[in-house]
């Protein structure tokens, strides 16, 4: 292990002097044959950088069990149903459609799976960093960007395949357009039909809409241009927004399509939260992680604050253009962490999508240098502590799938069970995915059949009834599969007198590669039954 964390800490060391020889670097052009070397060393390492940052805990099978629900719904994609048709999950349809993508380019491997989530993280640093370089900012600021942006993403809570990763990366692409392509004709519907997509991933995209509008205004603007360009960008948001809705109503499921992408989330919004104190309990939470992330936090809003006080005083308004966009899209991404009302972590994606940009005007070069050493103190601090742990996931995946607990208790069911014999999950829904099969159950995350926002709104429109688990284990179900932190309780029901429990102990003890839900200071419990035939 010491070994791993020398050679480790000396690529990363050797990364940051690149970047503090920049200037050197950027005009190189040493020519082996056709070979040259120039920005693309920063996108190389930046790859590196994604996949050493995001697979600390790779041996955990489940981090934010979200994901294993998801995974599940998202085979209804493959089995020709529509999102909500056959099962349901909360978020909107378009994302089961890029987790149903995923799931099939890798073959139903969920190692793969997580790494394709990486390569998605590395596109978005990629796009910011070409971002910011087309605004003229040199490759080594942009740069200096985007590695703070894949320090920031590197917590435990980051490396989830939350919606927000994709709404980031098609938010990154908006942002290219407008620093990029703004004088394009195309530029404003494209960015409203991108900005659609994203509103068909996560509801909280919307909000975005408003700035993406007011960063086109031109010189010469007037009220008809407005008008003309509000018109363009309303086109092409509203398009695959529309597609979708008539998908459904052709479908007899709009009842369930407005259910759950109109009613339920603003019944999730209606609950209240301490904002002050959830944000800082996120910023502890970098601290407790990385120090000087944190510090590099600090200082970098403490430097941006004093900038925009100094160019106000002056009245430099005009070389803040860039600046009010990136501030514009910042508060909009706390707007919707405020308006997410819980708190979650994941909610701020946006938010730590939009800080790095303020790295591009508001630090000088005194600023950078120092920006810059404190971004050297957290990569070898990162380095030391978790990027070795990174190295060995990255080199011991096929161990790693193997000893993964839940896989493997789905392949002591997959010997008993058969095609048609029906698996209700009231925890461990991940076993689901390995088998490809449905919940017995039409809600398939388990902490939502005790959501009343959610189980009344569904059974208004009778998708669900009243009781809902009782009625379905009346049925005697081939499998349940319980454990102790959901709504359902195995230690209760007479059920099992009909049912015969699985030895699954063994599969769950703490063996390395083997953990399960890292951060649960009850730990997981899953128990399976199999019904006596």
């Amino acid at each position: 292990m010491t070994e791993i964390k020398l050679i480790t800490s000396i690529f990363l060391l050797a990364g940051c002097i690149l970047f503090f020889f920049k200037e050197s670097l950027i005009n190189l052009k040493v020519s082996f044959g056709q070979v040259k070397v120039n920005n693309y060393v920063y996108i190389g390492i930046l790859l590196i950088f994604t996949f050493l940052s995001q697979n600390t805990h790779l041996h955990y099978e489940t981090i934010d069990w979200d994901t294993n629900s998801y995974l599940v719904s998202s085979l209804d994609i493959l089995n020709g149903f529509l999102p909500y048709e056959n099962s349901w999950e909360s978020k909107q349809p378009l994302f089961y459609y890029i987790y149903a993508f995923l799931i099939l380019i890798s073959n139903f491997n969920l190692i793969i799976f997580k790494l394709l989530n990486d390569f998605i993280l590395f596109l978005i640093s990629w796009v910011m960093f070409t971002t910011i370089s087309a605004r003229g900012t040199g490759a080594g600021k942009s740069f200096l960007a985007s590695i703070f942006y894949l320090l920031l993403m590197s917590p435990t809570w980051a490396q989830v395949e939350k919606t927000e990763l994709y709404c980031v990366l098609i938010l990154s692409f908006v942002l290219l357009i407008q620093f990029k392509f703004q004088d394009s004709k195309y530029a404003i519907p494209f960015s409203g039909f991108l900005l659609g997509l994203s509103v068909l991933i996560n509801l909280g995209s919307i909000l975005f809409v408003a700035p993406a509008l007011l960063s086109y205004p031109k010189s010469d603007f007037n009220f008809k241009k407005f008008l003309n360009s509000l018109f363009k960008f309303s086109t092409g948001f509203l398009i695959p927004i529309a597609v979708f809705s008539i998908v459904y109503f052709q479908n007899n499921l709009f009842d369930i399509f407005i259910t759950t992408n109109i009613k339920i989330p603003f019944a999730y919004t209606q609950e209240s939260f301490n904002f002050i104190k959830e944000f800082s309990v996120f910023i502890k939470s970098i601290y407790n992680f990385n120090p000087f992330i944190y510090l590099s936090l600090i200082f970098l809003f403490l430097v941006s604050f004093l900038k925009i006080l100094m160019a106000l005083k002056n009245r430099r308004n005009a070389s803040f253009v860039f600046d009010q966009k990136t501030m514009l899209y910042l508060i909009t991404s706390l707007c919707v962490y405020y308006i997410a009302g819980h708190g979650y972590y994941h909610h701020l994606y946006y938010f730590i999508f939009f800080v790095p940009f303020l790295v591009v005007k508001y630090l000088d070069t005194f600023d950078s240098r120092n920006f810059g050493l404190l971004l050297l103190a957290s990569i070898l601090f990162s380095s030391f502590s978790y990027f070795p742990q990174s190295f060995t996931n990255l080199k011991n995946t096929e161990e790693i799938y193997k000893n993964y607990p839940l896989y493997n208790i789905s392949k002591e069911l997959d010997l008993i069970i058969n095609e048609q014999d029906q698996i209700l999950a009231t925890d461990g829904v991940l076993t689901l995915f390995y088998l490809q099969k449905s919940n017995f159950s039409y809600i398939v995350h388990p902490t939502n059949h005790k959501e009343k926002f959610i189980t009344n709104e569904l059974i208004e429109i009778n998708y669900l009834i009243e009781d809902e688990l009782v009625s379905l284990l009346n049925l005697d179900p081939k499998v349940i599969i319980c454990g102790n932190n959901t709504h359902f309780n195995c230690e209760i029901y007479d059920w099992k007198n009909n049912y015969q429990e699985l030895d699954v102990k063994k599969y769950l003890e703490y063996k390395p590669y083997q953990l399960f839900n890292p951060g649960s200071e009850k730990g997981e419990t899953v128990r399976v039954f199999i019904r006596n035939d």
